[in-house]
């Protein structure tokens, strides 16, 4: 069967804007979409609350997370994705969301526009100097971009005279950070849509629960853009945790982008590349140097 037309990347530009942060929209029932395998309800269990526990599995190894039950009640609160199991409404304030990063930069054009190639970050307010108007402060370039519904999720201050850290691998500072798509689709989109600019990504991996390229914008700093392979994070978190294999090899195998998408676009599904990808179906050809992401 030859491709078809909905094999081909989302045309619509706001589909392949991924998030920084959960995909939870306020308002919306959050619950995670728990699957009949695993919400069977156990003998004797009564009324007591699911919870995903899993073993060796991963997605396509055919052994699933398995279901066990608490006894401590859950509520799934209507405007955030976390749980609550303190007592009564008593509300937990400790676990904010991330919101945004702000970046130095000596060229904050150049990230801007790479930005908005590879995940569709718009201008929401740019100025000359941020500090204006206060007394005996450098004037700072300052541009505030965001993908999603958040006023700004990055923020870039451009700071004339900086330069590349030629020895960054030595010392302490942010790893990576990610933006998560919610299919793999949209993630294929992505690194399909910049190729003819140039911009691709220096590795890619199955690491189980999910799938991640990774990037390096104009400064150098590591970006990566993943999906979930199990579909939702209440799962994929569970696999992390106790999934063998993730714990014998977190950082994955390693897949070759054009073979992922020669397989999607032949008609393979999502759980199915995965399963292919642990099978070291999609190995590169020009094996991947780990250390480009330090």
């Amino acid at each position: 069967m030859e491709p078809s037309a909905e094999r081909r990347p989302p045309p619509a530009r706001h589909r392949t804007r991924p998030r920084l942060v959960s995909p939870v929209q306020p308002g919306l029932p959050v619950a995670p979409s728990v699957p009949t395998w695993a919400a069977r309800p156990l003998p004797g269990s009564g009324a007591r609350s699911p919870v995903l526990r899993a073993g060796r599995g991963r997605l396509g190894t055919g052994k699933h997370p398995t279901a066990v039950y608490s006894s401590k009640p859950i509520r799934w609160c209507q405007s955030t994705d976390r749980v609550r199991r303190t007592k009564g409404e008593q509300h937990d304030d400790r676990h904010p969301r991330l919101h945004h990063l702000g970046m130095t930069t000596s060229n904050a054009d150049a990230m801007v526009s790479w930005y908005r190639v590879v995940i569709g970050m718009d201008v929401v307010h740019r100025t000359d100097s941020a500090s204006a108007g206060t007394k005996g402060a450098p004037a700072m370039k300052s541009v505030w971009v965001t993908n999603d519904e958040a006023n700004h999720r990055l923020a870039f201050v451009e700071v004339p005279g900086f330069s590349a850290d030629e020895n960054k691998a030595a010392h302490r500072r942010i790893q990576h950070f990610a933006f998560a798509y919610r299919t793999l689709e949209e993630l294929l989109g992505t690194y399909l849509r910049p190729q003819a600019q140039g911009i691709v990504p220096v590795l890619c991996t199955d690491a189980g629960a999910q799938t991640a390229f990774y990037y390096t914008d104009p400064d150098g700093n590591s970006v990566e853009l993943h999906v979930d392979n199990f579909g939702n994070s209440w799962t994929s978190t569970e696999c992390m945790r106790h999934s063998h294999d993730f714990a014998a090899k977190p950082i994955g195998h390693f897949v070759d982008p054009n073979k992922l998408v020669k397989a999607w676009q032949a008609g393979a599904s999502a759980s199915e590349l995965s399963e292919r990808a642990w099978r070291h179906e999609f190995i590169p050809d020009e094996p991947y140097d780990p250390s480009v992401l330090l």
